[in-house]
């Protein structure tokens, strides 16, 4: 994408605003308010004697993760946050186990400009669910704010340009 020279007008912003979240091929939320992180530790390898580094930076600790609210939910979804559940008379009951369930397939897929015919796709391997806290408000509807980290990941797009 080339650099805009300072002070031209944007004809668009790129928003990653909305999306939805599959596991294993299977639809379990919208989400909205997404960031995808692909983080690195930096480390500076430096002699005696020397102020300037012997080789470059390199990085080290590859950490991709994402953080989002899931608007919407499939019953699903609590199953691969929480663990297993059993059936009971009113429903169902969660119980937190304490292998964690390592989810072989997360795509987290957002538009870019609420164009859906834009997507951007983030495929997570070997991702399990951290942090997951629940938000009950007045006047919206319930968001549950989450976040999972992976072994890896593939970004993907469907465009060449913007």
């Amino acid at each position: 994408m080339p650099v805009t020279a300072a002070g031209t007008a944007l004809s668009q912003q790129i928003q990653f605003n909305t999306g939805y979240m599959d596991i294993n091929g299977f639809r379990v939320a919208t989400l909205q308010d997404i960031t995808i992180t692909a983080g690195f530790t930096l480390k500076e390898i430096r002699a005696l004697g020397t102020i300037k580094m012997v080789v470059a930076p390199k990085r080290t600790q590859w950490k991709p993760s994402a953080k989002f609210k899931a608007k919407s939910i499939n019953q699903q979804l609590i199953g691969f946050l929480w663990g297993s559940s059993t059936p009971d008379s009113s429903g169902w009951d969660y119980n937190l186990v304490d292998g964690q369930v390592v989810l072989s397939s997360v795509v987290i897929t957002a538009y870019s400009n609420d164009d859906v015919t834009k997507i951007f796709q983030y495929q997570f391997v070997n991702a399990v669910f951290g942090t997951a806290s629940i938000n009950y408000k007045m006047d919206d509807a319930a968001e549950l704010d989450m976040e999972i980290q992976s072994q890896d990941l593939t970004p993907v797009t469907n465009f060449s340009g913007i």
